[in-house]
C-alpha cells in the first residue's frame, strides 16, 4: 500500500505526524488506494506559507499562460491515470 506525502513549497515532504488517513476508491468503496499522514499544524502552516508566497507571482502570470499551465498539468494527471 502506497503512503502519500504532503506537497509543500514545490517539494514532497513525510509528515512527522503518527495520524494517517486512507485513501479509499469511491468508486469502489472496498478498494483501498493508500494512505496519507496528516499534517502536523506546523505544516500546515508552511503549506499555506508557501501558497501565499507562490501567490504573488501567479497572480502576474497572463491569463492565457496561466491556461496553458492547468492545461498541461492536466494532461499530466491523464497520462499518469
Amino acid at each position: 500500500m502506497d503512503t502519500y506525502r504532503n506537497f509543500i513549497g514545490g517539494k514532497w515532504i513525510e509528515s512527522t505526524s503518527a495520524k494517517t488517513v486512507n485513501n479509499i476508491n469511491p468508486a469502489n468503496t472496498d478498494d483501498l488506494i493508500g494512505s496519507v499522514r496528516q499534517a502536523t499544524r506546523e505544516e500546515a502552516r508552511a503549506a499555506v506559507e508557501a501558497a501565499a508566497e507562490a501567490f504573488h507571482g501567479w497572480r502576474l502570470t497572463p491569463a492565457p499562460a496561466r491556461g496553458k499551465i492547468i492545461a498541461k498539468a492536466a494532461r499530466l494527471m491523464e497520462d499518469a491515470k
